[in-house]
């Protein structure tokens, strides 16, 4: 899903357009993706499937558009020789190059009914969960002192009442160590009164997923697959890359060999058109 992303923000790892290698020629195949057509004076239009940045005019660029026409479709908008609009674009893609087929009115954006919560890994103990020491400490404290610990994994929380907030007990932290799990959830008492789940995997740390995501951002860059960003997998021990598409899927395997199935995990952002 294209993200907007305010100026001056870095929530994630995003790839320079412009700054990577040219993808090798492949046969082009059809695609669909709801996103942001952008033309600036005296450039050709491009799509943009990824991140937006939040400026007037906005600015963004994922892969160059041809057979787009302005005369052909409504809801643009134009500022300071700049026009763009949303759109649901229907076209082939070849690993460096977009063409338009059809252009369909976007689709709606997901209501809040439509997310999904994010579980914990241990199991509701009798009587619900429950703050052991209800107001003392902070969540920040316990997350800083997670993720300063070579075994630290993940880091989550799972909401355990609607509309909840950060400012009291009505969630639970998670958090994930591949080794001496009892001894560092002692520590985490100490930090956090809070409902709190922590559990030992023999997962990659966050540490070596981190110089995991940095070889393998590097790794498309030289296939010349297009990205647009990366970060952790949420509550899973993985690395997420979002890509325009693998039109021949030789990076997904790839990584799979290298890393192991499921370590590596590319998002194409354009939908294959069967």
């Amino acid at each position: 899903m294209r993200r907007v992303l305010a100026l001056g923000s870095a929530a994630l790892s995003l790839g320079a357009c412009g700054a990577q290698a040219e993808p090798p020629a492949a046969e082009p195949r059809r695609y669909v993706a709801d996103a942001m057509v952008l033309e600036e004076r005296g450039k050709g239009p491009w799509l943009c499937v990824g991140i937006v940045l939040d400026s007037l005019p906005p600015q963004c660029g994922d892969a160059p558009l041809d057979g787009w026409d302005w005369d052909a479709v409504e809801g643009e908008e134009t500022m300071s020789g700049t026009t763009w609009g949303d759109y649901r674009v229907v076209g082939t893609y070849d690993g460096d190059r977009f063409a338009v087929e059809e252009v369909l009115p976007p689709t709606p954006p997901p209501t809040e009914s439509d997310y999904e919560p994010t579980p914990s890994p241990c199991e509701d103990p009798e009587g619900g969960w429950l703050a052991q020491l209800p107001g003392t400490g902070t969540r920040e404290a316990a997350s800083r002192y997670a993720e300063r610990q070579p075994e630290h994994v993940r880091t989550w929380v799972t909401w355990l009442e609607p509309d909840a907030d950060f400012e009291n007990d009505s969630y639970l932290l998670n958090v994930v160590f591949s080794a001496r799990a009892a001894e560092h959830e002692a520590a985490l008492r100490e930090r956090w009164g809070g409902p709190l789940c922590v559990v030992e995997r023999d997962d990659p740390t966050a540490r070596e997923l981190g110089q995991i995501r940095r070889e393998a951002e590097r790794t498309l860059d030289e296939l010349g697959v297009r990205w647009v960003g990366s970060a952790a997998g949420g509550r899973e021990a993985r690395v997420e890359l979002e890509i325009l598409a693998d039109v021949t899927g030789e990076a997904q395997r790839l990584f799979d060999e290298r890393y192991g199935a499921g370590v590596v995990l590319l998002v194409p952002l354009l939908e294959p058109v069967d």
